[in-house]
């Protein structure tokens, strides 16, 4: 399985975006909310075919900002939330 785990300083990231991600040379990124959120510009332009977001609870907020950039800005086929909260 070709994984990158998606992390560093911002130009690591963009460099990560435009050498793997951009030309889907991936079967999996793994990443953070918080990088789901600051990079939406570059994350956002892949159609993704899962999305799997750990610490689910937090969407179950609607007006949560994570929820509206999810919704807003990003495009998948599938969708998982992860969670240990009932």
């Amino acid at each position: 399985v070709n994984k990158i785990v998606y992390k560093g300083k911002p130009g690591v990231r963009k460099m990560l975006y435009e050498s793997k991600i951009a030309h889907g040379n991936f079967n999996v990124v793994l990443t953070t909310y918080e990088y789901i959120m600051k990079d939406k510009n570059l994350l956002s332009k892949i159609k993704w075919n899962y999305v799997i977001i750990d610490e689910g609870h937090r969407m179950k907020n609607h007006h949560c900002k994570l929820t509206g950039i999810f919704s807003q800005y990003y495009s998948s086929r599938h969708r998982l939330l992860l969670t240990g909260t009932p």
